[in-house]
C-alpha cells in the first residue's frame, strides 16, 4: 500500500507535504517542506522530518540535481547552518499534491509512503525542470537515506530503489 502526502499549511503559513488525515499512520508523523535559496546560484532546501528521526534530514539541491549537502540535526536552523545555506527564502506554493517552487516550474516536490517488507520508507520525488527527469529519495523513519537515484521516470526510479532495498 502507498500512502501520498498532501499539502497543508501549518501554522506559520508555511506549505508542508503531510500524511492525510484518517491514515491508520497518523497524521503529523511525517512532513516534507522546501525553499528555493538565492545566493548567487538558485538552490532548492528539501527538509524532510520523520516519525524516529528527532529532528530534520535536509537536503541541497541545485537546479539540475547535483546534491550540495545533506545532514540531519535537531532543528532546520542548525541543519542549513552546517550545510553553509545562506540567501533569502522563498517559500514553495502547493499545485495539486505537489510543491512547486515560487514562481517558476524549476523543481515540483511530492512524497508518499511505501511499506518495504515491514518497513515504512517515504519516497521524495523531485522534478527537475532543466534536467527533465526525477531525483527521487528513500528515507527511513529515522531520516536516513536508503537510496538515491536520478531517472527520466519515476516509475524507473522507484524500481530502481526498491530492488536495492530489497537486496
Amino acid at each position: 500500500m502507498n500512502v501520498r502526502l498532501k499539502p497543508t499549511v501549518d501554522e506559520q503559513d508555511e506549505i508542508r507535504l503531510v500524511l492525510p488525515q484518517g491514515r491508520h499512520l497518523e497524521e503529523g508523523r511525517w512532513y516534507v517542506a522546501a525553499d528555493i535559496r538565492n545566493s548567487g546560484k538558485r538552490m532548492i532546501v528539501v527538509r524532510i522530518w520523520s516519525p524516529g528521526s528527532g529532528g530534520y534530514r535536509v537536503i541541497v539541491l541545485d537546479d539540475k540535481g547535483g546534491e550540495h549537502g545533506s545532514v540531519r540535526a535537531p532543528t532546520y536552523e542548525e541543519a542549513c547552518s552546517r550545510l553553509g545555506v545562506v540567501g533569502s527564502a522563498e517559500h514553495a506554493h502547493a499545485e495539486g499534491r505537489r510543491l512547486v517552487s515560487a514562481g517558476d516550474p524549476d523543481w515540483e516536490i511530492a512524497a508518499e509512503i511505501r511499506f518495504v517488507g515491514n518497513e515504512e520508507i517515504m519516497f521524495i520525488r523531485i522534478w527537475l525542470q532543466a534536467k527533465q527527469g526525477f531525483s527521487v529519495y528513500a528515507i527511513d523513519t529515522r531520516g536516513v537515506v536508503r537510496g538515491h537515484t536520478v531517472a527520466a521516470t519515476y516509475k524507473r526510479a522507484t524500481e530502481t530503489i526498491q530492488k536495492h532495498l530489497s537486496a
